[in-house]
């Protein structure tokens, strides 16, 4: 992965190590220009953009392009059960 990402010929790098427990969720502005990447070690959770969202589980490895906004929770399906809309649609209404 390393060698792949020196050819995406970054202009600068912010790097996060997160260990979270359920329950748990974090969104992520928009950053133009930005290529985001998670990689899921343990567990699961869900990441949705304004395009969609999908499930992550240990292993998975998921590119989010042009600094797309984003949330990512252990509890996405419960959150639009409470309020009525997914938590990326709620945050940027």
């Amino acid at each position: 992965m390393g060698e792949a990402l020196h050819f995406l010929r970054m202009s600068g790098t912010y790097y996060t190590r997160s260990e979270l427990t359920a329950p748990w969720g974090m969104v992520i502005p928009a950053v133009p220009g930005a290529l985001w990447f998670h990689v899921v070690t343990a567990g699961e959770g869900a990441l949705e953009t304004a395009q969609g969202g999908t499930v992550l589980r240990a292993g998975d490895l998921v590119l989010v392009p042009h600094g797309a906004a984003m949330s990512r929770s252990a509890f996405s399906a419960r959150f639009t059960e409470l309020v009525g809309e997914p938590a990326m649609q709620y945050v940027t209404r």
